[in-house]
């Protein structure tokens, strides 16, 4: 009996043909493609249409079994498809896509050096004194970002979003809660979360530093949050 249950929960939790092996565990030391691969494979539909809302030069995809539909920036690269800012998705019509990869800036307003509001700049189009930099937080990100992802999204789509928490000036930026937090209130269901370690992540150093007073980072947040549409009809 009990290996009749477990065969059935086996085939309830994969359904969908996907690529993520049964009983994938929520922790890994592989590259970003392995979190594409368990996490679409194992939540979104089969032969899912999928947007990349941050694209770059893709690097994040390098040895994926999947490959964007679409790809989104703000700069005019070789392969990005539309040049888009990913809190307005003003090129993508209602109710496209299956799934939306989110990789936004791990940058706080006052970073380490000029070059890093370069970074924001170039990359994302927020300058200094944009509103969407509220301090040392990126969360006035999430929620426009958000609604537009809840308005391109097909019912029970998928946001792939990674996020980092970050500390600076002593303060630890809880960003991960407050996606979370922002999700639901796009009615959003935040339904999983796979944790990538990658040691050499906290290799970054400063000559400015004289003790520690928190934990070196060494790992991202991979959240999934699914298009809420039963709490939208209500």
């Amino acid at each position: 009996m009990v290996q009749t249950l477990i065969m059935r929960l086996q085939a309830d939790l994969f359904s969908t043909p996907g690529t993520a092996p049964v009983w994938s565990t929520s922790f890994t030391t592989g590259p970003d493609a392995v979190c594409l691969d368990t996490l679409i494979g194992l939540h979104a539909v089969a032969a899912p249409v999928i947007l990349d809302a941050t694209f770059g030069h893709g690097a994040m995809w390098v040895g994926s079994a999947y490959a964007p539909d679409l790809t989104m920036d703000i700069r005019d690269l070789p392969r990005v498809t539309n040049w888009d800012d990913f809190t307005v998705m003003r090129t993508v019509e209602d109710e496209s896509i299956d799934v939306i990869v989110f990789d936004p800036p791990h940058l706080p307003n006052a970073a380490a050096s000029a070059r890093s509001s370069g970074i924001w700049r170039d990359r994302y189009g927020i300058t200094d004194g944009d509103p969407r930099r509220a301090g040392d937080s990126i969360a006035p990100l999430f929620l426009p970002f958000l609604l537009q992802a809840h308005r391109v999204l097909r019912p029970a789509g998928i946001v792939l979003a990674k996020i980092a928490d970050i500390i600076h000036n002593h303060q630890y930026q809880w960003q991960m809660c407050a996606f979370v937090e922002k999700a639901r209130e796009a009615l959003f269901h935040p339904c999983d979360l796979m944790v990538r370690v990658d040691p050499r992540g906290a290799n970054l150093k400063s000559s400015k530093w004289k003790r520690q007073e928190h934990l070196r980072h060494a790992h991202v947040y991979w959240i999934v949050a699914r298009k809420d549409t039963y709490r939208r009809a209500a």
